[in-house]
C-alpha cells in the first residue's frame, strides 16, 4: 500500500488540534486556579482569618487550603459551598469573581434578612468579624452564624450591636427606623385603610406627611 500523504496530514493535524486544545485546557484550569486562590487569599485575609481556621470551620486538613491559595488546586463543588457560606458570597464568586446574588454585598433592600444586615453594616464599618466578636463577648464563628442566619444574638448582644453599628434597635431588627411620630402615623394609615376613619380631609393630610 502506497504513501498516502493527505491521510498523513489529516492525521497529523487532528492530532496537533487535540493537543492544542489539550494545552489550551491545561491554560484555562491554571488560570482559574489562580483567580479562585487569589479570591480565597482576599476573602480570608479580610475576614482576618488564618489558613488553618477555615480548614477547621470547613472540616478539610489545612494543606488544602495551602494548595488552593498556592493554585496547585481547586476546592470540589462540596468545599466551594462551604467556603461560600464561610466567606458569605455566592460560589459564583469564588469560581469567577462575579456575583449572581440579586442584592449585592454592601446595598441595603427590603429583602435583607437581618443576617445581611448584619453583615452590610459590619462591611460598611469595616469591621472584622473577629472585632465584633471581641466587643460582644461571642466567636468569630458566633458572629458568622448570626451573618448567616443560623441563629439570633440575645436581648444584651443585639444592644452591642446597635452601639457597635450606630443604628437604632428598630433599623437593626427591621432595616427601617421607627420614630414615635411614624409609628403613630403608620397606625393612622393602617386604621384609614381599614374604614375606621372616613374623614377624606384627614385621609388627605396623613398622605402628604
Amino acid at each position: 500500500m502506497g504513501y498516502d500523504h493527505a491521510a498523513y496530514m489529516r492525521q497529523w493535524g487532528a492530532e496537533n488540534k487535540d493537543a492544542i486544545n489539550a494545552k489550551r485546557r491545561q491554560r484555562s484550569a491554571i488560570n482559574r486556579a489562580k483567580g479562585v486562590a487569589g479570591r480565597l487569599v482576599t476573602l480570608r485575609q479580610k475576614a482576618t482569618w488564618t489558613q488553618a481556621y477555615v480548614a477547621s470551620e470547613i472540616e478539610v486538613d489545612v494543606q488544602a487550603v495551602i494548595d488552593w491559595e498556592e493554585s496547585r488546586d481547586i476546592p470540589n463543588e462540596h468545599d466551594i459551598s462551604l467556603l461560600a457560606k464561610l466567606f458569605g458570597v455566592s460560589a459564583l464568586y469564588i469560581l469567577t469573581g462575579r456575583d449572581d446574588r440579586v442584592d449585592p454585598p454592601g446595598k441595603a433592600t427590603g429583602k435583607e434578612t437581618f443576617g445581611e444586615r448584619l453583615q452590610r453594616l459590619r462591611e460598611n464599618k469595616q469591621l472584622s468579624r473577629d472585632v465584633v466578636a471581641n466587643r460582644t463577648g461571642v466567636t468569630a464563628k458566633g458572629v458568622w452564624r448570626w451573618e448567616t442566619d443560623e441563629c439570633k444574638p440575645t436581648i444584651d448582644n443585639l444592644v452591642l450591636l446597635t452601639q457597635i453599628m450606630g443604628v437604632s434597635m428598630d433599623y437593626m431588627m427591621t432595616g427601617r427606623e421607627y420614630s414615635k411620630h411614624a409609628v403613630l402615623l403608620e397606625a393612622v394609615k393602617s386604621s384609614i385603610k381599614a374604614n375606621r376613619v372616613h374623614d377624606d380631609r384627614l385621609a388627605a393630610l396623613v398622605e402628604r406627611l
